[in-house]
C-alpha cells in the first residue's frame, strides 16, 4: 500500500519552519502503515526545489505508557529512501507486524545540514526540529 505525506516549508519565518500532513502518518485515519508499504513525501510548491530529506533520530513504543525514546538508525523504519521528482520515497522494512503494538519513529527534515523547526511538532517530539512521526504496528526494534 502507498501512503502520502504533504510537506510545506515556511521560509518567511526565521528560523524556517516545516509542516507535514498527516503528522504523524497515518494520523487517526486508516489505513495503517505496515511493513512493506511505500511512503512518499510530496514537497508542495513551498518546498519544491529544496533538498529536504528525512533523518530519523528516535523511536518510541507507544503501547507502553512512559516508554523511553530509543535511538534510531537514520533510515528509521525504512529499508530504502530515495529522492524522486517532487519528493522522497521510502519502503518500510519487513519488521514483524504486531497489530497489538504501535511504534512511533520520529524524524526531522534536513537540507544542507540544517533542520527547520516543526510547526506544529508532533505531540511528544523530543525537540522542535524532530517533529515528524510515522506510526507502525510492529514489535519495536532491538
Amino acid at each position: 500500500m502507498s501512503h502520502t505525506i504533504i510537506v510545506t516549508l515556511n521560509t518567511a519565518t526565521t528560523p524556517h519552519t516545516v509542516s507535514a500532513n498527516p503528522n504523524p502518518l497515518p494520523g487517526d485515519q486508516p489505513p495503517i502503515v505496515e511493513p512493506g508499504d511505500t511512503v512518499i513525501w510530496i514537497l508542495d510548491e513551498t518546498a519544491t526545489g529544496t533538498e529536504l530529506q528525512p533523518l530519523f533520530t528516535n523511536f518510541q513504543d507507544l503501547t507502553t505508557p512512559g516508554s523511553m525514546f530509543k535511538p534510531s538508525n537514520p533510515f528509521g523504519p525504512f529499508q530504502s529512501l530515495e529522492v524522486i521528482p517532487g519528493g522522497i520515497k521510502g519502503i518500510v522494512r519487513p519488521y514483524v507486524k504486531d497489530l497489538s503494538r504501535k511504534t512511533r519513529f520520529f524524524y526531522k527534515l534536513v537540507e544542507k545540514g540544517e533542520a527547520p523547526n516543526w510547526q506544529p511538532p508532533i505531540p511528544g517530539a523530543p525537540d522542535p526540529t524532530v517533529g515528524g512521526g510515522i506510526d507502525i504496528p510492529t514489535k519495536p526494534p532491538t
